[in-house]
């Protein structure tokens, strides 16, 4: 079976897990969703994050003229990045840029979240779906000018992502990766140790980002990941850390547009890492900078007002990744559904965006994918006592049969309030959602106490340890839940066994789930994987593992002389897929000359 755009089920993005998405996925606004962490236990974010989250565009930023070759252009984004080798230095959102620059994937994702070949000429499964081949492109070369080849992708699976420092192997692991062969000269074959139907995900991310084996030797780590060299439509020139990283034109790449037209069209690119987002916003409407991304919900509402008001358009892409609280669902008092119930009927999800500066740029969430993408249930949606909006009279009647319960799990006294912790770290617009949160419980009859610690400290007592076989020290976390990826790459580690899973934070199994993470694992049919999903969603919010609040948004804005920054086609023609998770495709832009 080869990668097309017609098989339904490859409607999703890229594989996500690990430790180091959770730095991005636990409460912070700095996500890592589409960036794909393809860690172990791999976009938090971190995006990735296969919805049709093209976003919200202001306009078309294409007029119908052709395109015209040529001109420069900064781009203002959040952060610096720790270095650009996929397999070994860490990323986010804020460099997903830069890395879609420099290196190409092995397969993209159009704009209905269906996988095509882009690296790769074809991507076929054998029947059970254990054995992947991989075709690739001919003549395509790396910055280097050395050939993009079978032996390439070897080299790169053996020497950096089999590495056990590396940031994939986790990911191979547990995506029963056993080996890698070389066919022929642009033919490779992935063996893996049993069926695996989302194992497209790892190509679309960093293991399926080829840097150049040639350069790598000849440079070493550290020399490479300041001048990466990989296949992408721009060079590295100079990176200048935390000032700028300056790419120019790669003039032998690869891929052409629609009329045959070599890509890409702009001269030059310079990403600007700009940590304030007052700051960052300034410079576009100064032109300083003539592309930003922000994730915050405040400074979006700025760029698209710009958008409205000034020479300005702006994109905004609403994924999967939400706003949520974590249950504990084995400590005491909230080992018991009504409690859970309860909080979930009480919460304002408005309430949420607005004390986060979402108000008008986001929708409540519901579920582990937002309300755009393919495996969204409305059924689902159905199951989670949240989704008629707030009802605290029905909360305090549900928590009341808890309270009154002669055999209530907290051990105390018929009839007296619930005490619950709550963490969160520091960032004011968490600590206000916090405070919002507080306050609806409250009129329910549950004391919550607030809680204030860093990430590192939250995620480690998310996680536990094996002391108490990871099952957490916390009663509730605030967490950023959800991947622009295949559910099963997801859902099999936030559902796996409490006790050899990290993952899974709200240390809730069901058998019903189990079935359909099968079910997910084993099959290629669209449909039995949709439904399995949403089995997996229903389940959860019938037992309320979480506590949804709001999608979270990511938005771009830029200057209106620029075109296709959100409007660009796959190799195979088919429409692509906007700004999800603040990626910026420069290999279509181009500006009035």
């Amino acid at each position: 079976m080869t990668i097309r755009t017609r098989p339904r089920w490859w409607r999703v993005l890229a594989a996500l897990t690990a430790l180091l998405l959770l730095l991005a996925a636990c409460g912070n606004d700095d996500s890592t969703d589409d960036a794909q962490d393809d860690t172990t236990t791999d976009d938090t974010e971190p995006d990735s994050d296969g919805d049709d989250d093209s976003g919200d565009d202001s306009g078309d930023d294409s007029d119908g003229d052709e395109p015209q070759y040529g001109g420069s252009i900064e781009i203002g984004v959040e952060a610096e990045a720790g270095g650009y080798v996929p397999a070994l230095t860490a990323t986010g959102t804020a460099s997903a840029t830069v890395d879609g620059a420099i290196y190409d994937a092995l397969v993209i994702i159009n704009g209905e979240g269906q996988y095509e070949p882009f690296l790769a000429e074809s991507v076929e499964p054998n029947d059970d779906l254990s054995e992947w081949t991989i075709t690739l492109r001919p003549d395509v070369e790396f910055h280097d000018g050395t050939p993009l080849d079978a032996e390439a992708i070897v080299w790169n699976y053996e020497n950096l992502h089999r590495d056990p420092e590396s940031l994939t192997a986790g990911t191979l692991d547990t995506a029963g990766v056993e080996s890698v062969e070389a066919v022929d000269e642009l033919t490779v074959v992935y063996r893996l140790s049993g069926p695996n139907a989302a194992f497209p995900d790892l190509l679309y991310g960093r293991i399926g980002m080829p840097v150049s084996p040639t350069a790598f030797e000849e440079m070493g780590l550290d020399a490479f990941s300041s001048a990466p060299v990989g296949t992408g439509p721009f060079v590295v020139e100079q990176w200048v850390r935390d000032d700028r990283i300056e790419l120019t034109r790669n003039e032998n790449y690869w891929l052409t547009d629609e009329q045959g037209n070599q890509l890409p069209y702009l001269d030059e690119v310079v990403v600007r890492p700009i940590p304030d987002e007052d700051s960052r916003i300034n410079t576009l409407l100064a032109d300083d900078a003539q592309v930003i991304h922000t994730t915050r919900g405040f400074a979006g509402k700025r760029i698209v007002e710009a958008a409205d008001t000034g020479p300005y358009e702006s994109n905004i892409a609403q994924g999967n990744i939400a706003g949520s609280s974590l249950f504990n669902t084995i400590s005491p008092p909230l080992d018991d559904v009504r409690v859970r119930a309860a909080m979930v009927m009480a919460t304002s999800a408005d309430d949420v965006a607005v004390a986060q500066g979402y108000d008008g740029i986001t929708t409540p969430a519901s579920q582990f994918v937002g309300v755009d993408s393919p495996w969204y249930s409305s059924a689902a949606e159905d199951a989670y006592p949240g989704s008629g909006g707030q009802d605290l009279d029905a909360a305090a009647e549900l928590l009341e049969e808890y309270i009154n319960d002669p055999d209530r799990s907290d051990g105390q006294p018929v009839g007296s309030r619930l005490s619950v912790r709550y963490q969160c770290p520091p960032e004011a617009s968490l600590q206000d959602m916090a405070v919002v949160l507080q306050s609806a419980w409250n009129e329910i009859g549950i004391d919550l106490e607030l809680v204030s610690v860093d990430q590192p400290t939250l995620i480690s007592n998310v996680i536990g340890g094996p002391d108490n076989g990871f099952s957490g020290d916390y009663d509730m976390s605030c967490w950023r839940t959800g991947s622009n990826n295949d559910p099963l790459n997801y859902l099999s580690g936030f559902f796996g066994p409490v006790e050899s899973s990290v993952l899974n934070f709200v240390n809730f199994t069901d058998p019903g789930i189990d079935e359909a993470l099968t079910t997910l694992r084993t099959s290629a049919d669209f449909e039995e994987r949709y439904e399995a999903n949403e089995a997996i969603n229903t389940i959860a919010n019938e037992n309320v593992v979480v506590a949804w609040h709001i999608s979270y948004s990511s938005i771009v804005g830029w200057r209106d002389d620029l075109h296709d920054v959100s409007e660009w086609s796959t190799p195979e023609g088919s429409p692509g897929r906007g700004n999800l998770a603040g990626r910026i495709w420069v290999h279509w832009i181009w500006m009035d000359q």
